[in-house]
C-alpha cells in the first residue's frame, strides 16, 4: 500500500511516503499530469511515478537503488527482477556509487546506473560474438569474474575541503560496446608509426567525457593475445601502458572512485613528468582524505605505488 503525503506537496509535486510492499520498498513521487501548466496544477491528478527502488534488507547490499524520473508503475516487475539479477561484481559498481551519494563531503555532480544489456548481455554470449566479429581474437573466459553486463555504469563527483578540491570520474561501457568504438581519432600527425598503430588497435571502455580533458582507458586488442594490454591516453599526446589487466583496473576503480590521474600509479612514469605531477597532488589528496571518507578499503598499494613514483 502507498499513501499519498499531501502535506509535501509543493510546485505541482506530491510526495509519497516510504511504505513497504511486500519484498522490497518504493520511494515515489506523484505528479500532477498537467506536469507543464503551471496554472492547472492544483486542480490536474495526480500521477505516481518511480522515483526509486529498494531491495530487501535480505539482499547482499540493502542499499541498492534504481532511480527513474520517467518510469510508470508499468515499469515495477522489470525494474526489481533486473536489480535482484546483478551479479555480485555489479553490486560493487552500484555500491560504490551508492557510497559516494551518501558520503556527506561528496557531491555527485552525474551518475548513471545501467540499465543491464540485455540482447547481448553476459561474458559467455559477449566473448562469443567478440570471437566472431574479429578473427583471431579470443578473449579469456576469466573475464567473467569482473563483467559489468550494464550498458554503461558512470559517476563524477568532487570533494571540497578549505583550499583543496578533489574530482574524479569513470564511464565504464560494456565490453562487447567497447569492442566496436575506437580510438584511431587519437592519431595526430605527430604520432609515432608505434601510436599510429596503437590507436588502431586500442578499444576504449573508460572514458571521462564531464571533465577528464579526454582522459580514456582502453584495451588492446590484437590477435592470438587473450588478455588484452590497458592502455591510458592521458589527454594530450601521451599513451602508457598499464602494469593492470582488464579486471585489475577494474578492481582498482573500485577503490580510486575514478580520481583523475589515478592511472599513473599503474604506469612507468617519471615523476618529472609535468603531467604527472599535476595529477599527483589530487593522488596525494585521494590518500589522504579516502580513508576517512571510504574506511573500508586497502590503500597501502596505492600509497606505496605514489611514493615510488615520487621518489
Amino acid at each position: 500500500m502507498i499513501e499519498l503525503d499531501d502535506s509535501s506537496e509543493r510546485g505541482g509535486v506530491a510526495a509519497l511516503r516510504e511504505i513497504p510492499c511486500g519484498s522490497w520498498e518504493l520511494v515515489c513521487l506523484a505528479e500532477r499530469s498537467d506536469r507543464f501548466g503551471a496554472a492547472a496544477a492544483g486542480s490536474a491528478p495526480l500521477v505516481p511515478m518511480i522515483h526509486a527502488i529498494r531491495l530487501p534488507r535480505l539482499a547482499q547490499n540493502p542499499s541498492l537503488a534504481w532511480t527513474s524520473k520517467t518510469t510508470s508503475f508499468r515499469g515495477i516487475d522489470q525494474m526489481v527482477h533486473e536489480l535482484s539479477e546483478l551479479t555480485d561484481y555489479e553490486r560493487r559498481y552500484v555500491g560504490m556509487l551508492d557510497e559516494l551519494s551518501r558520503a556527506p563531503e561528496v557531491e555527485v555532480l552525474h551518475e548513471q546506473r545501467g540499465p543491464v544489456e540485455r540482447e547481448v548481455g553476459d561474458a559467455a554470449a559477449t566473448l562469443t560474438l567478440i570471437a566472431e566479429e574479429f578473427p583471431g581474437v579470443a578473449l579469456d573466459p576469466t573475464l567473467d569474474r569482473c563483467f559489468l553486463r550494464f550498458e554503461a555504469v558512470s559517476g563524477h563527483w568532487g570533494i571540497e575541503r578549505g583550499d583543496m578540491y578533489l574530482t574524479g570520474e569513470f564511464s565504464v561501457r560494456h565490453l562487447g560496446a567497447a569492442m566496436f568504438a575506437t580510438a584511431e581519432d587519437l592519431e595526430t600527425e605527430e604520432s609515432t608509426e608505434f601510436e599510429a598503430q596503437l590507436c588502431e588497435e586500442l578499444r576504449p571502455f573508460d572514458e571521462h567525457p564531464k571533465g577528464g580533458g579526454g582522459t580514456l582507458a582502453g584495451l588492446r586488442i590484437q590477435p592470438g593475445v587473450a588478455s588484452p594490454q590497458v592502455w591510458f591516453y592521458n589527454g594530450t599526446s601521451s599513451f602508457y601502458q598499464l602494469d593492470l589487466d582488464y579486471c585489475e583496473y577494474l578492481d582498482a576503480l573500485l577503490v580510486t572512485k575514478g580520481t583523475y590521474g589515478w592511472q599513473y600509479l599503474f604506469a612507468d612514469v617519471d615523476g618529472r613528468n609535468m603531467d604527472f605531477q599535476f595529477a599527483a597532488e589530487g593522488l596525494r589528496n585521494m590518500l589522504r582524505v579516502f580513508p576517512e571518507i571510504f574506511p573500508d578499503y586497502d590503500y597501502e598499494p596505492f600509497q606505496a605505488r605514489l611514493a615510488e613514483r615520487l621518489r
